[in-house]
């Protein structure tokens, strides 16, 4: 299981790498790029430390310590993705169709 974790880990960062740096993430404000990768970077961290904390603690049966990593690693990393998303665009963007209803 562990190797399985350290090649999603490798493989979803490869991902958001390729992602960040496509043309429609680019804004072309150098500080905003900054800032996305700062935020992914903390993300990433943030969110792969909850995983190995939890997978940790979950082999020794500690279940208070499993609780805790969730509450706090996976809701700043929840926090943190919705920061990243707003950023770059993937939420809170205009609705590209325009008329349309359920009704017709």
């Amino acid at each position: 299981m562990g190797t399985f974790l350290v090649f999603l880990a490798g493989a979803l960062f490869v991902a958001g790498i390729i992602y960040i740096m496509l043309p429609k993430a680019k804004s072309g404000k150098k500080w905003l790029t900054v800032v996305n990768w700062v935020l992914y970077v903390i993300f990433f961290l943030d969110f792969w430390t909850g995983v190995s904390f939890i997978y940790l603690n979950a082999g020794y049966s500690h279940a208070k310590a499993v609780s805790v990593s969730i509450f706090v690693f996976m809701g700043s990393a929840v926090i943190l993705g919705l920061i990243l998303a707003r950023f770059l665009g993937l939420l809170g963007g205009k609705s590209k169709v325009k008329g349309a209803s359920l009704s017709e």
